[in-house]
């Protein structure tokens, strides 16, 4: 992966995690957000109004909209150079999938997730991305759809940082 791509796939990331995060400070009783960074457990945690702190891992996905086609599909990261990496390695509470450009997203129980992956028997993608170096679970979005709340965000200054 060149280091522009990276860059560029960094900063969507980051972008997206602070969007989610403020829609969830909008939309929901949370307070006290706190960004982790690069490698860490999970993206970002937030406090509930009793306290409890709550914490997610973040998927933005343009790959669509990046390349000009529909697939209808998510991409579910677990391994990168056969390391445990995205929901195998997050330890977070809540798994969100975000679309920006559909203007959607989903969110999941992160532990559910990961047992609906594998009851479902979702096809596990080899040789994917970042120098064919990444596995991931290829899910049809409709699937999860039907299974996990989706929410509308749409692009509007309130939500959008």
């Amino acid at each position: 992966m060149s280091t522009e791509k990276f860059k560029t796939d960094l900063s969507q990331g980051e972008l997206g995690e602070r969007v989610i995060a403020n829609y969830l400070l909008i939309k929901r009783p949370i307070k006290k957000i706190e960004f982790m960074g690069e490698g860490k457990d999970w993206d970002f945690k937030c406090e509930d109004i009793n306290g409890k702190i709550i914490t997610f891992e973040v998927k933005t996905d343009r790959y669509e909209y990046m390349n000009g086609i529909t697939t209808g599909n998510m991409f579910i990261e677990i391994s990168c150079s056969k390391k445990p990496s995205g929901i195998n390695a997050s330890k977070a509470d809540y798994f969100v999938y975000y679309y920006p450009d559909l203007e959607l997203f989903y969110i999941m129980p992160l532990p559910e997730f990961r047992l609906f992956l594998l009851k479902e028997k979702i096809t596990i993608a080899e040789l994917c991305g970042d120098g064919q170096r990444t596995e991931g679970y290829l899910l049809d979005r409709q699937l999860c759809g039907k299974n996990y709340t989706s929410f509308t965000i749409k692009k509007d200054v309130d939500i959008w940082i």
